[in-house]
């Protein structure tokens, strides 16, 4: 299971509970995230009739988030995935080179 699905800063809804609004809202303004981590996932996949090869999808999400081409590209955190590191810590996590409590 996935932890993180990528969002921008800008995008009111949650893609993780709110994904059919999140998307179209996503897509009206032209960021076309699903689309961008496809192509990058095409790539980091070794294997391309493996779907499901989560590291790959992981990496190519990390990788989105490092180029930050939009300015404003965050992970959002799986709601259901508890954080073992930080419990205090819900809902929107920046990497590490951009950090939001």
């Amino acid at each position: 299971m996935n932890e993180y699905m990528l969002s921008t800063e800008d995008n009111p809804y949650n893609p993780w509970t709110e994904y059919e609004q999140w998307y179209q809202w996503d897509v009206q303004h032209e960021y076309n995230l699903t689309s961008y981590l496809a192509r990058i996932y095409d790539t980091l996949n070794p294997d391309p009739t493996d779907l499901s090869n989560s590291v790959a999808w992981g990496e190519a999400q990390l990788q989105i988030a490092e180029q930050n081409i939009y300015d404003n590209i965050i992970l959002v955190r799986n709601p259901e995935v508890p954080d073992d590191n930080d419990p205090s810590v819900e809902g929107y996590l920046y990497p590490d080179y951009k950090t939001q409590a």
